[in-house]
């Protein structure tokens, strides 16, 4: 296990205690598979949330199998012999969705400050924004290398 690795365990850890304990969790987003709602560098709010209050759109912040927290967008909820499960998967990501069991989540993202701009992901035009987002991949991907490249030549 390298350090980095340790130190994510241990952020995973002192998130789910917070979390747990009805406590929000003020956190540096770091990674661009969310991109472009939450950016490299964006603070999220995660706050406790009820499982069964979650709704499809909204952005939840969850332990992974490996032990490390991950916030991705919910794209589905099933249920199945009273257990909660969501698939999820970053904005950014052209992979297959990630299944979530109910008792992975750790609670939902509520506020990403960015730019001392505060935005709500949980607003429904923006998650209906992420959804469409999401169902777009990868071609909203290759737009924003495109948008890069054009923003870098001038």
């Amino acid at each position: 296990m390298t350090q980095s690795d340790n130190s994510n365990i241990q952020f995973t850890q002192i998130a789910d205690d917070t979390l747990t304990n009805g406590h929000s969790l003020r956190f540096r987003a770091l990674g661009s598979s969310m991109t472009p709602f939450i950016r490299n560098g964006d603070i999220l709010t995660a706050t406790p949330t009820n499982p069964n209050q979650l709704r499809i759109g909204e952005i939840i912040f969850y332990k992974t199998k490996g032990g490390n927290a991950i916030a991705h967008r919910i794209l589905r909820i099933k249920q199945a012999n009273n257990k909660l499960t969501f698939n999820t998967r970053g904005d950014a990501s052209t992979g297959t969705y990630e299944t979530v069991e109910q008792n992975q989540v750790l609670g939902k993202v509520t506020t990403i400050n960015r730019n001392n701009k505060v935005i709500n992901p949980c607003k429904f035009h923006i998650r209906i924004a992420g959804l469409f987002w999401a169902a777009i991949q990868p071609l909203g991907y290759i737009l924003i290398r495109i948008r890069y490249q054009i923003k870098s030549a001038t």
